[in-house]
């Protein structure tokens, strides 16, 4: 069956020097996995340019339940960013936000709420002209309620998990208010520590996110 969908793109793993496989995070079904011809380790091609970090695309598949791996019959941009791919700190905001949803969306099942969100806060980061330091403090907070593991409470757990004071208020505002609240850059860098160790600790096998670094250092 021929699905037709939204997609975030996540991943690129090269099979060989002519196919590799790509995961996209859908509207429709979850996580997928996709083998892509054409997509050569020494040439770009044009379909390259569809698979950059977070591409919010437009796809078509046909639908094999059974199937692990997906083939794509059409690729297209749903929104291609105007403002990202040019600016320094959204380029760097763009790779570690691409890290924690690589290790972060692995059902193969429709979350339309979730995919909303990150579709909407996606092309929030993208024409934004405020200051986005506090974005990706906001993003993982608003990202955790919809895993299961709001700020202040766990429905995993059945407990109280808590994180500072000034994370909790950040928690109850919207993107367009988030620089209501101030941090210092120490302050930043150690919730933004504390977030990531807050998703360790209720996701299993939560890798390490590597662009953490970049980032403690352009968004100050």
């Amino acid at each position: 069956m021929l699905t037709s969908t939204k997609a975030i793109f996540l991943q690129t793993i090269p099979l060989n020097e002519k196919r590799s496989l790509v995961k996209l995070f859908t509207e429709t079904n979850g996580a997928l996995s996709f083998a892509v011809n054409g997509m050569s380790r020494t040439k770009k091609g044009k379909k390259s340019a569809f698979f950059q970090p977070l591409s919010l695309l437009e796809i078509v598949f046909e639908n094999k339940e059974k199937n692990n791996i997906q083939f794509l019959k059409e690729v297209r941009f749903d929104y291609a960013y105007v403002n990202a791919g040019n600016n320094i700190y959204k380029i760097s905001v763009l790779f570690f936000l691409n890290e924690v949803l690589i290790t972060t969306l692995r059902e193969q099942e429709a979350n339309p709420a979730l995919f909303s969100f990150l579709h909407s806060a996606l092309q929030y980061l993208d024409i934004s002209d405020e200051n986005i330091s506090n974005f990706p403090l906001l993003f993982l907070l608003k990202l955790s309620a919809y895993m299961g593991f709001a700020p202040g409470y766990s429905s995993i757990h059945n407990e109280p998990i808590f994180l500072p004071e000034k994370l909790l208020t950040l928690y109850r505002c919207n993107f367009a208010e988030m620089n209501r609240i101030s941090f210092t850059n120490q302050e930043r860098r150690e919730a933004l520590k504390n977030l990531i160790n807050y998703f360790k600790f209720y996701l299993p096998g939560f890798k390490e996110i590597k662009s953490t670094a970049i980032l403690e250092e352009v968004l100050v």
